[in-house]
């Protein structure tokens, strides 16, 4: 958010995400990494057949599209 409202002007935000995957195995799940859409596929595949819950790791980086403007739409009443 800083990089994008602010001319990339950024400070004390040193954030790294923890490893996901070793964090779902240390907590008794099943987890994968995958970086294409077969990777995703086989993932997928080998998941439905788990007992476990299973967490699939997909890395977007930096080029993820800001949810902002959706912030800015009328709230629906159901």
């Amino acid at each position: 958010m800083q990089e994008d409202l602010y001319g990339n002007r950024v400070i004390a935000t040193d954030l790294v995400n923890p490893d996901f995957v070793k964090m779902a195995h240390a907590f008794g799940a099943n987890a994968t990494r995958v970086n294409s859409f077969d990777g995703l596929r086989s993932a997928l595949r080998d998941a439905k057949g788990e007992t476990l819950p299973t967490l699939i790791e997909i890395p977007v980086g930096n080029d993820m599209p800001s949810t902002n403007r959706f912030k800015a739409l009328p709230k629906l009443r159901g």
